[in-house]
C-alpha cells in the first residue's frame, strides 16, 4: 500500500451505501462515525465498544489510533479539523462485538476471508514441504528444478483449485517436474 494517505471508496454488497476509507502504512483507518455507518450502529455504541477494547487490553491505543487532518465546509467557510482514525485491528474488533445485521454480515465475511487465507497458506506450505521431503525440488547436482516464481505460480494454482482437484493437480505437477527436468 502507498505511504501517503489514499482515500478508497468502499461500496456495500447491495450497492446502496459507500464509505470513504483512508489507507496509510498498510492498514485501513476509519473514524467512529464511519464505523457506526458501516455497522449500522450509533456512534455512542461504537465508542463504548472501542473503550472496552482498550480497557480489556485487547489492543494498544498508541498503535491503533491516528490523528487525521480534514478540511470541511461549515457554512461559507473552510474549516480544518483533527479527527481520530482507528486502524483495521480496531475495526475488526468492533465488527466482532456489534449486534446488528451489518455486524453479522461483517463477521461472516471476515471469517470466510480468514478461512481462505489459512487454507491457501496451509496448501502452499504442504506442497513445498512435500516437494522438499521427496527430493523433487532439486536436481542431483543440487541445482533447483524450478525457478522460485514458477514454484510460487504452481503452489497458487493448487491453492486456488477446488478441493477435489488438488491431489490430481499435485500428481500432474510432480510427474512434470520429475521427467528429466
Amino acid at each position: 500500500m502507498p505511504e501517503n494517505n489514499e482515500i478508497v471508496i468502499y461500496t456495500t454488497l447491495d450497492g446502496k451505501e459507500t464509505f470513504e476509507v483512508n489507507l496509510k502504512k498498510d492498514t485501513v483507518w476509519l473514524s467512529q462515525k464511519q464505523m457506526a455507518e458501516l455497522f449500522e450502529k450509533d456512534v455512542r455504541t461504537v465508542n463504548e465498544h472501542i473503550g472496552n477494547i482498550y480497557k480489556e487490553k485487547e489492543l494498544i491505543k498508541s498503535s491503533t489510533i491516528r490523528k487525521f487532518r480534514i478540511v470541511q465546509k461549515e457554512g461559507n467557510r473552510q474549516v480544518e479539523r483533527t479527527r481520530s482514525g482507528y486502524s483495521l485491528n480496531v475495526i475488526i474488533s468492533v465488527g466482532y462485538r456489534v449486534n446488528s445485521k451489518r455486524g453479522t454480515q461483517f463477521r461472516i465475511w471476515a471469517t470466510h476471508v480468514l478461512k481462505e487465507h489459512l487454507i491457501k497458506g496451509y496448501t502452499i506450505l504442504l506442497f513445498i514441504w512435500f516437494l522438499n521431503e521427496n527430493d523433487i525440488l532439486y536436481k542431483e547436482d543440487g541445482s533447483k528444478r524450478l525457478a522460485d516464481n514458477a514454484l510460487v505460480a504452481l503452489t497458487l494454482l493448487i491453492a486456488e483449485s477446488r478441493a477435489e482437484e488438488k491431489d490430481t493437480i499435485v500428481k500432474v505437477i510432480v510427474n512434470l517436474i520429475n521427467q528429466n527436468n
